[in-house]
């Protein structure tokens, strides 16, 4: 999903499996693994992490850093990524299925 984002901004949490003075790599919620270019002096000192910044825009799975949050050692990764798809699946079943009405509760 991250390539048809190419120049825009984006967000994404995950697990870091390995960093470096300039680069990390980080397994989304999704499953996925994106290569995150660092802020210069940026250090990331939890497991897991919240990214901002620009997904790269040749289509490839890379975010350039503006910034990051520090989620600590026990985030669920799979939690979260439930959160983050029940609103967008829950539109498109109220605007996009038929007949069945949305109902809210």
């Amino acid at each position: 999903m991250l390539p048809q984002f190419g120049g825009q901004r984006v967000c994404l949490v995950g697990q870091i499996l390995a960093q470096s003075d300039d680069l990390a790599t980080v397994q989304c919620s999704g499953g996925h693994q994106v290569q995150v270019q660092k802020s210069p002096g940026a250090h990331y000192g939890a497991a897991f992490v919240e990214v901002v910044g620009i997904a790269a825009a040749d289509g490839s799975m890379a975010v350039r850093e503006e910034r990051a949050v520090d989620m600590g050692d026990n985030f669920d990764l799979a939690n979260y990524d439930q959160v983050v798809w029940f609103p967008s699946a829950r539109r498109a079943l109220c605007f996009f299925s038929t007949p069945t009405p949305c109902s809210v509760g």
